[in-house]
């Protein structure tokens, strides 16, 4: 009894595959016997057990996981997901809200709502992320009052004590407001140089096509205390005045947010930000075995100042070395800062551009001489193009006519049969008779087959305009055409469908009906199917059209 419980547990736990113990059992098969049936014996326990082994568990765990994912595991995750989605919703709801609350009390920026209004456009627009940046730089200046005493070339720009109880203060204090009333006045581009609005790629070509040279201004926006390089050097005049004398000085700023100040950032090799780099075309002489000549002109960067490289320490160092000693005066202190800008804009850009301004107006002229010398080549070759298309025309045209001419002599002897009644048919009924009033005021009847086409009034007419046929009198009442057969045509029928296969007629001439309802003839020569005369009452069976010229 035990025995049999252990081998139960044994084949519940282990493979079927695994050796199993034959029983002392007759019926048991033993390799080589010889097999019988065994059709109402029942089933061995071995058999039985079988069905129980690891392998169907196995399944059975498969199956039931396969339910559990799809009962509980992926809608708990799609639950989950509605949740964040919820809370993301909520959570934009109240940051824009409080965003907006704070726009609308003045306490938000400019700069918060220009991104509102076009960060996207920004992202992949140069220009406007130019433009932003140049506003990010007004919105960084200084007071006005402030840059009275820290903007001035080595003067008497100081502060001004406020003591109510003097009355001289008092006098001082109200000039002092009126003064900072009048310095508000100005505006902040006029405080900033006249940064370039447009794409680095445009300021660029402007360098290096037209000749300038080219201040690049570039700032990191997550290292806020380096404004030592704007308030000194950008804001002040000396080097404002730089753009004021010279037109062929420009100047372009960006951050690090924008690709192309990064990608400048980096083939500038900048280390430290601020970064306020000139940039001009330069080049050198070469010996070659025929003299001395000068390579081609490259974009090379002259000089540059980058990091906060303007603060007390250096201020103090300046001082030191030129023999000044601050005595612990505020007027001083900003005299020393000015003039240690003053000397810096000096030494790295004024001395610069002097040394290099000879040479770039050298490469200057020649890129002008180079751009006329295109602009007449262009010129010449359009003027050439013109030539050649004004003598196609005339080729065309002279084609034209003698093609015309030849179709109208052609056509002459079937359109004469059209002149009088008699000519035409027998049979009234088929006939249209249309009466035509021409440019010149004289009236032609002509006799046409009602299932002709609505073109052959427009060669009847052509035929006359021409002189083919001429009239011979003109009345109010009465009017009579004679043929004026002058001119004979030696083509053959086949012939003149081989020639004329794909020539079309160009009529200068509108043929109009004076009675409602007024339709335009051309408008209907103009469909791709065939238009015949007895679809139009207008002049079936009997019409009147008027000829009027087409003005070119």
């Amino acid at each position: 009894m035990s025995s049999s419980i252990s081998d139960w547990i044994g084949s519940f736990f282990q493979p079927s595959t695994t050796y199993q113990r034959v029983g002392n059992n007759s019926n048991t098969n033993i390799p080589g016997s010889f097999p019988t049936e065994e059709s109402n014996s029942p089933l061995p326990s071995s058999r039985i057990n079988s069905v129980f082994n690891s392998q169907t568990i196995n399944s059975t765990f498969r199956n039931l996981s396969s339910w559990l994912n799809y009962l509980l595991i992926q809608p708990l995750i799609i639950i989950i997901l509605i949740i964040f989605r919820i809370l993301s919703t909520i959570i934009n709801v109240i940051y824009f809200q409080n965003q907006s609350t704070s726009i609308v009390n003045g306490s938000g920026s400019r700069d918060s709502i220009t991104n509102n209004n076009n960060s996207r456009y920004e992202i992949v627009d140069p220009v406007a992320k130019a433009s932003k940046f140049i506003r990010d730089l007004e919105d960084n200046l200084q007071p006005p009052s402030i840059l009275q005493g820290n903007n001035t070339n080595g003067g008497s720009g100081g502060n001004v004590v406020n003591d109510t109880h003097s009355p001289v203060t008092s006098a001082t204090g109200t000039a002092t407001a009126t003064a900072t009333a009048t310095a508000t006045t100005i505006s902040a581009s006029e405080r900033l140089p006249p940064f370039f609005q447009g794409s680095y790629t445009q300021a660029l070509y402007m360098a290096t096509k037209r000749g300038k040279f080219l201040f690049v201004y570039l700032t990191n926006p997550h290292n806020e205390n380096a404004n030592g390089i704007f308030n000194n050097i950008i804001t002040n005049e000396m080097f404002l005045k730089i753009f004021q004398t010279n037109e062929n000085i420009i100047i372009w700023g960006g951050d690090l947010t924008n690709p192309e100040a990064y990608q400048l950032a980096n083939s500038l090799a900048v280390t430290k930000f601020p970064f306020l780099g000139l940039l001009c075309l330069t080049r050198s002489s070469k010996m070659t075995p025929e003299g001395p000549r000068k390579t081609a002109s490259k974009l090379s960067l002259v000089s540059k100042i980058q990091g906060n490289i303007i603060n007390n320490h250096n201020s103090r160092q300046f001082q030191t070395q030129n023999g000044n000693v601050d005595d612990g005066d505020g007027d001083d202190d900003n005299n020393n800062f000015v003039s240690v800008a003053n000397e810096l804009i000096k030494k790295k850009f004024l001395t610069k551009i002097t040394k290099y301004s000879p040479e770039l107006n050298l490469i200057r002229q020649e890129l002008q001489d180079k751009y006329m010398s295109q602009i007449l080549l262009k010129q010449q070759e359009l003027n050439y193009q013109k030539s050649l298309q004004a003598d196609k025309l005339k080729k065309q045209q002279k084609q034209y006519d003698t093609l015309s001419k030849q179709y109208l002599i052609y056509q002459l002897d079937r359109f004469e049969k059209y002149l009088t009644k008699d000519q035409t048919s027998n049979d009234g009924n088929n006939i249209a008779r249309i009466a035509i009033k021409l440019t010149n005021g004289t009236r032609v009847t002509g006799y046409f087959p009602s299932d002709n086409s609505i073109e052959d009034i427009f060669i009847f007419v052509e035929l006359i305009n021409r002189g083919y046929l001429n009239p011979i009198s003109t009345s109010t009442t009465t009017t009579t055409t004679t043929p004026h057969h002058s001119v004979i045509s030696t083509l053959t029928e086949s012939q003149a469908l081989i020639k004329f296969k794909n020539f079309k007629l160009i009529y200068k001439f509108k043929l109009l009906s004076p009675l409602p309802p007024k339709i335009c003839l051309n408008d209907e020569l103009s469909k791709d199917i065939i238009m015949k005369i007895n679809q139009f009452d207008i002049i079936y069976p009997n019409g009147l059209l008027i000829v009027e010229d087409i003005q070119n």
